[in-house]
């Protein structure tokens, strides 16, 4: 997937990711812009750190409002579950990605 969407270095495919609406009004999270996730043909960088900042203080107050503040910022909490290597053959891809485990 690495080569066949020609991601740059300190990217890496997570996960796939379905799109749709809700069943009902329910009060909903804040999602990340699409364009911080979808991208055509190549990756795209720009902009995207800006993004994910806006994102963190949306989430900031989102969690304040429910009352789950204590979760803190988002960017980082995601970072850090990512700096652990849950499946062997993944890590040495990872590496050749730019990421390190150094933590």
């Amino acid at each position: 997937m690495i080569k066949l969407l020609d991601l740059p270095e300190y990217t890496f495919p997570v996960a796939g990711l379905a799109l749709g609406y809700p069943k009902d009004p329910s009060h909903k999270k804040p999602r990340l812009p699409f364009d911080t996730f979808k991208h055509d043909e190549k990756y795209h960088v720009e902009g995207l750190k800006k993004q994910i900042d806006d994102y963190d203080l949306k989430m900031e107050r989102y969690l304040k409002e429910i009352g789950r503040e204590q979760e803190g910022n988002w960017s980082k909490n995601t970072a850090e579950i990512y700096q652990y290597v849950y499946y062997p053959k993944v890590y040495p891809v990872m590496k050749e990605q730019g990421f390190k485990n150094d933590k």
